[in-house]
């Protein structure tokens, strides 16, 4: 009885986060025969163990160990897929292109060069990858390749947070496009709820903490809902999602003194 609970609990936690992970793929067009074999394999594994829970067989240990085998390089798998994502989002009547850092297409791009140093859009491209999207409305054809060639002269080093891009690269590049923006302040969590009802997006800048120190990462504020979650385009996964208003300050000041420039830049849409 021990070992079906444990098994069924093994199952239920496999299942959320593979889940919550290969759920976004319905967005992406290749996939791979490889991760589809994972994937059915995977399917097939917790429809039998699950299988065995609801006829109360018992389930041997080796079963379990090999789900959460399949489960984890699963996780793993889809985090480092091949892949191309390509789909749209919206804001009011705006049409955006939702980007990610790690498609195939640019994840292996370096760009910048600070003191001999360069960048690479897979692993630290998160902000050039955010101002492609916001251009998107305007520029059908932009992709994080012309936003990292823009990006040469906003290339920095932060002995923090290591080798990313200026704040004001936002600033500057909405100028170029006739598009309004401005910095808000860290605190001030009424301009960005009020921007963000309005004709407005808002690049969204936080600190957290890593084995090695600190990282940072950049996100799209698009949207807010009736009950203050905020609508995020991540540039590093394969799906928008929702944050709490409140959690997303949290996030924001967790390290307030580690940020080059303010955390917020609002944009205002053509």
């Amino acid at each position: 009885m021990l070992i079906n609970s444990f098994s069924f609990l093994c199952i239920m936690i496999c299942c959320i986060f593979t889940v919550r992970r290969i759920l976004p793929l319905n967005k992406i067009y290749k996939i791979g025969v490889l991760n589809l074999i994972f994937i059915s394999i995977y399917i097939i594994s917790n429809i039998y163990m699950i299988t065995y829970e609801l006829l109360h067989l018992p389930v041997l240990p080796y079963h379990i160990y090999i789900n959460l085998i399949i489960a984890l390089f699963l996780i793993f798998r889809v985090n480092t897929l091949n892949v191309i994502i390509d789909y749209n989002f919206t804001k009011n009547d705006k049409t955006f292109r939702y980007f990610n850092q790690n498609d195939k297409r640019w994840k292996n791009i370096e760009y910048g060069d600070y003191k001999g140093k360069t960048g690479n859009l897979g692993k630290c491209g998160c902000s050039l990858t955010v101002l492609a999207m916001i251009c998107s409305h305007i520029n059908k054809d932009i992709t994080p390749v012309e936003t990292a060639e823009y990006s040469r002269n906003y290339f920095v080093q932060n002995p923090k947070l290591g080798i990313g891009i200026a704040g004001n690269i936002y600033i500057d590049y909405a100028k170029t496009i006739n598009l309004g923006s401005y910095f808000i302040d860290r605190e001030d969590i009424i301009r960005f709820k009020d921007d963000l009802k309005t004709n407005r997006i808002i690049c969204t800048s936080f600190a957290y903490r890593t084995p090695g120190g600190y990282g940072g990462h950049v996100i799209l504020a698009y949207n807010i809902d009736e009950n203050d979650n905020v609508i995020i385009a991540d540039p590093s996964t394969s799906s928008n999602r929702k944050m709490k208003l409140d959690l997303l300050f949290k996030k924001v000041n967790a390290f307030p003194h580690r940020y080059l420039t303010p955390p917020f830049v609002s944009i205002e849409l053509d």
